[in-house]
């Protein structure tokens, strides 16, 4: 396995990066970002296509977004397969911990959504009333 770095560059400034990792003929693209101030001209779509193209002049024809199954994951992928998440607590404060954890995150994502809603109906509320 080896890790890459693809830039994505505009008049000299690089505008977005991706870390990724090949690996018998597949791509993994690990993490990506890019410098807000382009985010109008979408730079981090273009870097996904830029190296989608990189990686199938290379021969690679597997490219992989990774777990989570964001929306724009979904929008470009062509197949998926489930991924679940693993843990394995070593001592006592580790399987305290999971437990915590295991009842916990699903409320915080609930809570998160909530939350998320009530901000877009604010939201919606404010530009109504301008």
């Amino acid at each position: 396995m080896r890790a890459v770095v693809a830039t994505l560059f505009t008049g000299g400034t690089p505008v977005a990066r991706e870390i990724g990792f090949i690996h018998k003929g597949h791509y993994m693209a690990h993490v990506g970002s890019f410098d807000p101030a382009y985010a109008s001209c979408a730079p981090g779509t273009l870097q996904i296509d830029d190296t989608i193209k990189a990686c199938f002049e290379a021969g690679i024809h597997t490219y992989d977004l990774l777990a989570p199954a964001d929306d724009y994951k979904r929008a470009l992928a062509t197949a998926s397969i489930p991924v679940h998440d693993l843990v394995l607590p070593r001592t006592a404060r580790g399987v305290l911990y999971c437990r915590v954890a295991e009842g916990l995150v699903p409320r915080l994502k609930r809570l998160r959504a909530r939350v998320d809603g009530i901000a877009k109906r604010w939201q919606r509320r404010r530009a109504a009333a301008r």
